[in-house]
C-alpha cells in the first residue's frame, strides 16, 4: 500500500472513528510529504534552473547549456524511437 493510500487511510479513519475533543498530528515523514504535497512543478521548475546555471558556470557560457540539457530527452525520443521501431 503506497504511503499517501495509508495517509488518506488514516484521515478517514480519524475522522470518522475519533471520539470527539480527540485529534491527530502527522510526524516524520507523513508530515513532511504533507507540506511538500502540491509544490512539485516549482520544485521541477527550480531543479531545471538550478541545472542550467551550474552548467552556464562550468561552461563559461549561456548558450552550451541549451544545447547540453535539450540533448537529453533528445537522445531519450531517439533511444526509445529505436526499441518502437525494433520490435
Amino acid at each position: 500500500m503506497p504511503r499517501a493510500t495509508a495517509v488518506n487511510a488514516m484521515e478517514q479513519l480519524g475522522a470518522t472513528s475519533l471520539p470527539q475533543g480527540y485529534a491527530y498530528e502527522w510526524t516524520g515523514t507523513a508530515y513532511q510529504q504533507k507540506l511538500a504535497q502540491g509544490k512539485e512543478g516549482f520544485i521541477f521548475g527550480l531543479a531545471g534552473v538550478l541545472v542550467f546555471l551550474f552548467l552556464a558556470a562550468l561552461y563559461e557560457s549561456w548558450a552550451i547549456p541549451f544545447a547540453v540539457v535539450l540533448a537529453v530527452p533528445l537522445g531519450l525520443f531517439g533511444a526509445l524511437l529505436a526499441v518502437h521501431l525494433r520490435s
